[in-house]
């Protein structure tokens, strides 16, 4: 069972180029139907970027708490990451009760690292893209690693590209 939700912020629910003039295709339903859930946002930008954007897509009020750029943790030799385990122990949800929701490869990385599941989505460039929120189904069994990307063309992946 899933109890926290963990979104990344530019390229999964904001568009890459920051326009938020409306919300990617699902987010208001994705987020009414898993109300229940813890929801957090885990992003490299600075608080007031995310707090704007968060208001602009109308799901502030959903949102329980936000990680930023201040809350990064170093990881040796790998840069700076988003900190799942202290977001876990923040709202209080064990790491195997959460799902990371992104569409960065550095977060797929730090989510196996850590041992959290992931939803990679494709990153967001186009409000009429296939992609919707509603491809999601945290009511079933979700495997460690489950690959969204494919739905919006083109997908390029190498054999190497794993989880």
């Amino acid at each position: 069972m899933i109890d926290l939700i963990i979104f990344d912020l530019m390229g999964t629910l904001v568009r890459r180029e920051g326009a938020t003039e409306r919300a990617r295709k699902g987010t208001e339903r994705f987020f009414k139907s898993y109300g229940e859930r813890k929801i957090a946002v885990a992003t490299d930008t600075d608080i007031s970027s995310a707090e704007h954007y968060l208001i602009q897509l109308g799901i502030y009020d959903e949102v329980n708490a936000v990680f930023t750029q201040e809350d990064m943790v170093r990881v040796p030799r790998a840069g700076r990451r988003k900190n799942l385990r202290r977001i876990c122990r923040e709202l209080g949800v064990p790491l195997e009760r959460a799902v990371f929701i992104s569409d960065g490869d550095t977060d797929r990385k730090e989510a196996r690292r850590v041992d959290m599941r992931f939803i990679h989505v494709p990153s967001y460039v186009n409000p009429r893209e296939p992609f919707s929120f509603d491809r999601i189904d945290l009511s079933k069994r979700l495997a460690k690693y489950t690959d969204l990307r494919g739905v919006n063309p083109p997908f390029h992946t190498s054999p190497s590209e794993t989880f």
